[in-house]
């Protein structure tokens, strides 16, 4: 292909490229155009996001606390039980006060 076939070719996709622009701006500028038109004088309101709903805090569960007195470790009684607690009797290790 010769130097000159190539340029052509590029000089038409170019313009092909600017044709499909002008078109687009073109649609652009009615669309506005129509727009302006039909709320021309109307009131209209900026878009403002509303502010997000704040849920209450809800009072959060009172669990016992529960005391290794060996160790000094501590248990809430919110997540799995742990190993020096398993197999006894919670009530024995409740820290009371």
């Amino acid at each position: 292909m010769s130097m000159l076939a190539v340029l052509d070719e590029r000089i038409e996709a170019l313009r092909s490229i600017e044709r499909r622009e002008a078109l687009a701006q073109g649609l652009i500028d009615r669309f506005v155009l129509s727009l302006r038109e039909e709320f021309d004088g109307a009131a209209v309101r900026p878009v403002v996001s509303r502010p997000a709903v704040v849920q209450p805090a809800r009072d959060p569960k009172v669990y016992g606390v529960y005391r290794d007195p060996a160790t000094g470790q501590t248990w809430d009684g919110a997540a799995r039980q742990p190993k020096w607690l398993k197999g006894k009797q919670c009530e024995l290790y409740l820290v009371i006060g």
